[in-house]
Order: C-alpha cells, then structure tokens, then sequence
C-alpha cells in the first residue's frame, strides 16, 4: 500500500516541475548538509585522516560504495519475490513481504 501511495505522489509530483526541482534540491541540501557535518567531525577528532590525503581518500570510497550498495538493495528489493508466512490460497493477511 505504500509503494503505491508513493508511485502516485511521485507521479503527482513529476506533473509539476518545480516542485520535484525543489524536492531534489532540498534533497541535496540534506546529503551535503550532513557530509559537511561528517567532514567536519572527522577533521576535529581524527587530524592524521586529515593529513593523509590516502586515508581521506580510502573513507571517500568506502562511504560511496556504502551508498551504490543501499541504492542496490532497494533496486534488488523492489525486485524480489521472497515471502515468509504461510502459503495458502486464503485471503488472510498473515503474509508477509521482507
């Protein structure tokens, strides 16, 4: 129910341009908001990952790869017919989509 709720906002919103603009841009606004929070945190506690421009570049990576991996589990999700529950013909609710 929820998926669909979200498809139909999303539709909603790509019938008006300017408001799914400002929705990507607050969007990007949060992520740098809290990278610039991360940057700086790490800066005040850990000044040699500062210095190392090897180490400031390992924690780039990981922390984008961390990010191409959820955006690959929620591709993988939507695609996924795994079900835990019992399987009958039966219009009970107990089914349950992981």
């Amino acid at each position: 129910m929820l998926k669909a709720e979200n498809k139909a906002y999303l539709k909603a919103m790509q019938d008006r341009v300017t408001p799914l603009i400002k929705w990507r841009l607050g969007l990007a606004g949060i992520v740098l908001a809290i990278t610039g929070m991360m940057a700086a945190y790490i800066a005040m506690t850990q000044p040699r990952i500062v210095r190392n421009t090897t180490r400031s570049l390992a924690i780039a990576v990981l922390l984008v790869m961390m990010l191409l991996l959820a955006q690959l589990a929620a591709i993988a999700a939507d695609r996924s017919t795994c079900w835990i529950g019992p399987h009958h013909s039966g219009g009970h609710d107990s089914v349950h989509r992981l």
